[in-house]
């Protein structure tokens, strides 16, 4: 054991080669352990791109599964300190309507209700399938509910149906109930740095956080108020559900007609007209730039017991049948027609009538004539 003795001021000593490297060596110990704690200390210190994650998906998942982010594991409301101390949040089966854009991908094996790192943003591994992009593996018509599937129009069935098609590959995001890879997606959150190839199944580096850049996007809607040519109306937002595109009648916003030329209904006991919107940074304001057309021929009956005489000034029908355009809607219930070339008919009698754009009325063009006339 080395002695080290007292001395006072202005004493001559000769200091032992053996003190010289024990001082040194305390002082290297001192030194590293500083550099450690520090280091300890960025260790252990919250992570903005890698968070711990309990697997809620009910199976094991492999390291670079996709989970979909749902809510923190601890509620600040409920104990603030523990929620504040770090980022801990719950894992889900993604899905389309709760978790585009919202995503991690895990950095080790976890098995059902296992927490462990995940990565919520920067460069990761992750496997993609390249194929779902350009295959049409989207969301089919088979996938809508026979309620929302009546409620569409051709056209609009076939724009909620296209799935995936003709995305932009550059970008990846979730694909709907799937935790084993990613799919292109124009607007993923996710951008591909490098893939092993075009095709297929296959691992690529990825930078989640690295949204496509774009105008804002257009807005599907449902009018709550009528619409005339010209005019402005309030409109329900319609956002994907990942099935459909659903009313949402607590997002309302307005809708302009600026080429002059839309009719549409209200939303009532019927639907109100569907359509698309566009937003004009020039105009800050929503322009109308498809909407489903109004009717503009149809045919029905005489529905007058006595029948119609050319006395009468209007034609009361039933059974109202819409002929032009493919797709059309009734702006209102069609009851009356004027009769405004003194018409003569049978009770049910056929009544073809057109829109009179002018008149903002039914006219009709041919009625079948009375019997024994």
């Amino acid at each position: 054991m080395l002695h080290i003795p007292r001395v006072q001021s202005g004493q001559r000593f000769q200091i032992p080669a053996a003190l010289v490297n024990a001082v040194a060596d305390l002082d290297r110990a001192s030194r590293e352990n500083r550099w450690g704690s520090a280091r300890e200390a960025i260790r252990d210190a919250p992570q903005a791109t890698v968070v711990k994650v309990k697997n809620l998906t009910g199976a094991a998942r492999s390291r670079f599964s996709v989970l979909g982010i749902e809510d923190p594991m601890v509620d600040p409301s409920t104990d603030q300190a523990a929620a504040l101390h770090d980022v801990k949040i719950t894992g889900e089966t993604p899905a389309l309507a709760d978790h585009l854009g919202k995503f991690c991908i895990l950095l080790q094996p976890l098995g059902a209700n296992e927490v462990g790192d995940a990565v919520v943003a920067g460069v990761t591994w992750a496997q993609v399938d390249m194929d779902a992009g350009t295959g049409g593996t989207g969301p089919s018509a088979e996938t809508l509910t026979e309620a929302q599937a009546d409620a569409l129009t051709e056209s609009q069935a076939d724009a909620m149906t296209e799935g995936l098609a003709a995305v932009d590959s550059d970008y990846v995001d979730i694909a709907d109930g799937e935790t084993d890879h990613l799919v292109p997606r124009s607007n993923g959150c996710a951008r591909i740095l490098w893939s092993a190839d075009t095709t297929g199944v296959v691992w690529a580096i990825i930078r989640i956080g690295n949204p496509k850049v774009e105008g804002v996007p257009p807005r599907k809607f449902e009018l709550k108020d009528t619409l005339t040519p010209g005019g402005t109306a309030t409109a329900y937002q319609m956002p994907w559900s990942g099935s459909a595109y659903v009313t949402d009648t607590s997002e309302e916003f307005e809708v302009v007609d600026t080429l002059g030329t839309y009719r549409g209904r209200a939303k009532g006991t019927e639907h109100g007209s569907y359509g698309e919107a566009a937003w004009s940074e020039e105009a800050q304001r929503w322009e109308i730039t498809q909407i489903e057309p109004h009717a503009l021929r149809i045919k029905c009956q005489v529905d007058m017991g006595s029948g119609l005489s050319t006395t009468d000034s209007t034609i009361t029908v039933d059974n109202v049948l819409i002929m032009q355009p493919t797709g059309a809607i009734l702006l209102a219930e069609v009851t009356e027609i004027d009769n405004n070339f003194d018409w003569e008919a049978d009770d049910d009698a056929r009544v073809d009538a057109v829109w009179d754009e002018a008149a903002q009325a039914w006219s009709p063009t041919q009625v079948k004539c009375k019997a024994g006339s």
